[in-house]
Formats: structure tokens, C-alpha cells, sequence
């Protein structure tokens, strides 16, 4: 029973990472259902990167409840010669500046998988109706199974102005986006034709952990070293 002790109480204190006065994160995992998510398709044929922020038009999709990484999931099946896109629900718009410089993560996949995946679509949208913000990965998903994703909503990052071949974003922009997020979308279109399904799963938005909570996970590691020094 002694090993047992030995964790608990460093470990209680890194439950300070939802501490009070820090964001609390806000997640889709899709264990149960949908979760409030939508699937649109728009026109970037015609449109270009205005298209990102279109109504677009609706799209079937289904949730699976096995399958997932793990648990449930969505997936779409690529209606059209445009992109089509997952469309985030109510719980992740609004006033985001807490999130500033946090990370956005998801999981995606999509099939068939091969030589002809597209690449000409930012992964992530995210706008305030006025400035858009778009996020491009350094790749694809890869294979048909599920891959995990992960950006930080900070300058430098790799977010640009519009689309993903805009001027890239700044802190005044990322201040304003998130400030009022009325978008969050992610990518879909992964493949050139009109063939491909496409799932996603786990869309985690965490902020930055506060100044007290970084200084109680620290205070938690050096009890742990400072214990098992004493037990050598």
C-alpha cells in the first residue's frame, strides 16, 4: 500500500489543471451521439476561399457508435466536386479569448487513401464573420486509419489570413477571431474525386493552463523526486 501513497498526493496536485479562473476545455468526442455537429458542402470551385465561411449546402452524414478513436464517431461521404466540412456546434463559438494560445486537437481519417489526396484546403476555419483565420496541417492524414492532429491558436503556428496561401495571422487577428468565433469547421476533403469518406473524432479546444496551476504541477514533481529520494 505504500506505492500507492507514494502518487496520490503528487498527483492531487496536478489536478489543479482545471483549477479555478483557467478556461475549462471544451471537447466533442462523440461517445454517445453527434454531439450538435453538422456537415457542409461549399462551392471553392467558384467561390475560392470565400467558400470557407459560405452556408454552403447541407450534407447527410452518420454517427457511428463504434469505430472511433475510440468509442463513436462522424463520418461524411464527399458529396461533390467542392469541399465539404465538418461544422462545429454552438459549445465551441462565442467569446474564445481564454483559449488564446492554447491547442485545438482532433482525429480524423479518410478512405481511399492513395497518390491522389488534395491538398489545396486549410484543415481547420475559424472566423468571427469579419476576419477568418484558416489552419493547414504539414500532411494528410496517412493510411485509412485514425490520425491525430494537433495547433496552437498563436502567431507562428502556421494560421493564415483567409486561406492557406494568406499573409499569416497575427495576435491582433487571433485577439479578434476568437473574440467572437461564430465558425469553427474542419476539413473533410481530403481527395481528388468524388469518392472519399471521411470521419472525425475527439475535437478537443484546451486553453493555456494559468500561472498558480503550472506552479502547483511543478510543486507536484518536486514532491515526487524529493519522496523517491528519500526512499534510495
Amino acid at each position: 500500500m505504500r506505492p500507492t501513497a507514494f502518487f496520490l498526493a503528487p498527483l492531487s496536485l496536478l489536478a489543479g489543471l482545471a483549477a479555478p479562473g483557467s478556461a475549462s476545455a471544451i471537447s466533442s468526442t462523440f461517445d454517445t451521439d453527434a454531439d450538435g455537429w453538422t456537415v457542409i458542402d461549399v462551392a471553392t470551385g467558384s467561390q475560392g476561399d470565400a467558400a470557407y465561411v459560405d452556408d454552403g449546402s447541407v450534407v447527410e452524414f452518420d454517427y457511428r457508435s463504434s469505430g472511433g478513436h475510440p468509442g463513436g464517431y462522424i463520418e461524411a461521404i464527399d458529396p461533390s466536386d467542392g469541399t465539404f466540412l465538418f461544422v462545429a456546434p454552438a459549445k465551441f463559438l462565442g467569446d474564445l479569448s481564454g483559449y488564446a494560445g492554447g491547442t485545438l486537437a482532433w482525429d480524423t481519417f479518410y478512405t481511399p487513401n492513395d497518390d491522389n489526396d488534395w491538398r489545396g484546403d486549410p484543415d481547420v476555419i475559424l472566423s468571427n464573420g469579419t476576419t477568418t483565420i484558416v489552419y493547414q496541417a504539414p500532411a494528410n492524414p496517412v493510411g485509412t486509419s485514425w490520425n491525430s492532429f494537433v495547433t496552437t491558436l498563436a502567431p507562428g503556428a502556421g494560421w493564415t489570413i483567409g486561406g492557406v496561401t494568406g499573409t499569416a495571422a497575427t495576435a491582433d487577428d487571433f485577439a479578434a477571431v476568437l473574440g467572437g468565433v461564430t465558425i469553427l469547421r474542419i476539413r473533410g476533403e481530403f481527395y481528388t474525386g468524388v469518392v472519399e469518406t471521411t470521419g472525425l473524432d475527439n475535437v478537443v479546444l484546451t486553453a493555456v493552463p494559468e500561472p498558480g496551476t503550472w506552479a502547483m504541477m511543478a510543486g507536484g514533481f518536486a514532491l515526487l523526486g524529493l519522496r523517491a529520494a528519500r526512499r534510495r
